[in-house]
């Protein structure tokens, strides 16, 4: 098995991890190409990410290029749903910049271009699981 190091699932998929990684089961790599690529090798069979994060990387890498219609997508019940999203540096921006970045992001997010982005990219079945309308 293969995870991008610093994807973080919640307690049971931490747990997971430390197990798998004490059995000398586990690679830890530094992004989803770098997982694609072990999977596209042999050298894993299964790795846990969000559909849309490993298909958007395979759809992306020239490298990869046949490899998303031999994936199969599977829900796993144990870990729970999480919320993603964007997130905006307190740091690196003004609160002028800030502000201005909030909006722009909640107004994509009232509309449908992301969902629509989505399903234009991507297979129905990998949206299924991991993409769900508000």
């Amino acid at each position: 098995m293969a995870v991008v190091r610093g994807f973080d699932y919640g307690e049971r998929y931490q747990a997971l991890i430390k197990e798998l990684a004490k059995q000398g089961r586990l690679f830890q790599e530094v992004d989803t190409v770098a997982v694609a690529r072990l999977m596209l090798s042999g050298a894993i069979d299964v790795t846990i990410m969000g559909p849309t994060t490993l298909a958007g990387a395979v759809i992306r890498d020239a490298r990869l290029s046949g490899m998303l219609d031999k994936l199969r997508i599977e829900p796993i019940p144990e870990l729970p749903w999480s919320v993603s999203g964007v997130y905006v540096s307190r740091r690196s921006l003004k609160p002028e910049d800030q502000a201005a970045m909030l909006d722009v992001m909640e107004n994509i997010a009232r509309s449908n271009t992301i969902l629509e982005s989505f399903q234009r990219m991507h297979r129905a079945d990998i949206l299924a699981e991991s993409v769900r309308p508000r």
